[in-house]
């Protein structure tokens, strides 16, 4: 088993036979910790709704290192819409606009607790011209009123090609929800 932090300290044995007690000389213990650290987590994220996500660092530190993922500051955990939620990586299955926003790593081991920088996890729905969260009849209108070549303002090329066709169309149908 190897020490934690508490372990550290001076140490000496007793030995005891028909002759007597001889103590030995102190030994001492010194249990050094690495302190934690995090690399690799991107700021921000972007996804489509329905996107399988994933947020995952790398950290280091003494182990065992204990690890909590947080979103918008409370404790997750694994179910239908979360996996890994105790480990570096997490899987956001089939990312809700709901699900959008602030997630951070929580990690602990026996002599140190530490805080990821945040991950903004942006998410985006296809078609939702107005940003009212539905694909419906007012993003439809939204996409019509701007239809052929794109001017200084497009917002219905949602494919960005600089023209609002039919590719357009059938990505705002494709995400309708009224």
């Amino acid at each position: 088993m190897l020490p934690n932090i508490d372990d550290a300290g001076s140490f000496d044995v007793l030995v005891t036979d028909d002759c007597g007690v001889n103590a030995s000389d102190a030994a001492t213990l010194v249990v050094t910790c690495e302190e934690i650290a995090f690399e690799g987590m991107p700021s921000e994220v972007v996804a489509i709704v329905g996107e399988n996500v994933v947020l995952s660092a790398d950290v280091s530190g003494t182990a065992p290192v204990a690890l909590q993922w947080l979103g918008d500051e409370a404790p997750l955990s694994d179910g239908l819409d979360y996996q890994g939620t105790q480990t570096a990586e997490l899987v956001i299955a089939s990312v809700q606009l709901e699900q959008a926003g602030v997630f951070r790593l929580l990690a602990e081991n026996d002599c140190d607790t530490a805080e990821s920088e945040s991950v903004t996890l942006v998410v985006e729905l296809p078609g939702d011209l107005n940003g009212d969260g539905k694909v419906n009849g007012a993003d439809l209108g939204i996409l019509l009123g701007f239809w052929g070549p794109c001017g200084t303002v497009c917002l219905g090329d949602i494919d960005e090609n600089g023209v609002v066709d039919g590719d357009d169309l059938g990505t705002l149908l494709g995400g309708w929800k009224p």
